[in-house]
């Protein structure tokens, strides 16, 4: 009789583990926010505040660390800021953290 039991107990708390895997995955699928925008190098400082804004955003929600974040906005670095990034980023100088990075 106790391993009968032992399996039930066991396939009911399986059964509960799948389907809290089932609702987070669900859940994290609906709260998404869209992703920052690229950005060129364009010197206006309303777009460039507002860009820094939503990496900070997108950075908050996404939990992330200020070394992650600053990884992830110089993927969004095009053309003139892709290449002033290009050069300093095999320096001793170069950023590793989002404050630096948006320094």
């Amino acid at each position: 009789m106790t391993d009968y039991t032992d399996k039930n107990n066991y396939n009911a708390d399986m059964a509960e583990l799948i389907k809290k895997f089932t609702t987070a995955m669900t859940e994290s699928k609906q709260t998404r926010i869209k992703e920052p925008e690229v950005y060129d190098g364009t010197r206006d400082a309303l777009l460039i505040d507002g860009w820094i804004r939503s990496i900070e955003r997108f950075a908050t929600f996404n939990s992330w660390t200020p070394e992650r974040s600053c990884l992830y906005a110089t993927t969004l670095l095009r053309d003139r800021a892709d290449a002033w990034f290009r050069t300093i980023e095999l320096t001793d100088d170069a950023p590793t953290t989002w404050l630096e990075l948006k320094m």
